[in-house]
């Protein structure tokens, strides 16, 4: 059995869990600015970010810029995250089932990129959805070799 520790949050218990290391947590970026004290309003902000909680000892460090994407960070590696543009009926779950989809990969003990990839897809396949937090397994495997990964060299 793999034990995955996710950390959903934000905040206080966001500032608290980091010290667990968690091995995925997925911030947007006004809940960095809050967590660093400082404004995260670009991707370049959001790498510089992920890279600062990755050095804490968080394995997978994945920051969400909406229907741009996100950026990953792990210890030795940064990505690039982009999704299809789609027509989008509701965001609101998005996150959270960018969430569901990692924590997913990561209990199979996949890689990275996959990771990042299955995360995005259950992300994306949400806002195909009027109804928040439904995502349709169909729309999942039709979006996993839309979304593209690249890694950012630092």
């Amino acid at each position: 059995m793999i034990l995955v520790l996710n950390l959903n949050t934000s905040g206080k218990p966001l500032a608290e869990g980091i010290d667990a290391r968690p091995d995925f947590i997925k911030p947007n970026q006004e809940e960095l600015a809050a967590l660093l004290g400082h404004p995260v309003e670009t991707a370049e902000d959001a790498l510089q970010a992920a890279r600062t909680l990755s050095r804490r000892g968080v394995r997978l460090v994945c920051v969400s810029l909406g229907a741009a994407g996100s950026i990953a960070c792990e210890a030795d590696a940064c990505y690039r995250v982009r999704v299809p543009k789609i027509d989008c009926k509701n965001p609101v779950g998005s996150g959270d089932s960018f969430v569901a989809g990692a924590a997913t990969a990561l209990a199979r003990g996949e890689d990275t990129q996959s990771i990042l990839r299955l995360a995005a897809a259950c992300g994306t396949a949400n806002a195909l959805e009027a109804e928040s937090g439904f995502v349709r397994p169909d729309a999942v495997r039709a979006l996993l070799p839309q979304i593209e990964i690249t890694p950012i060299t630092i």
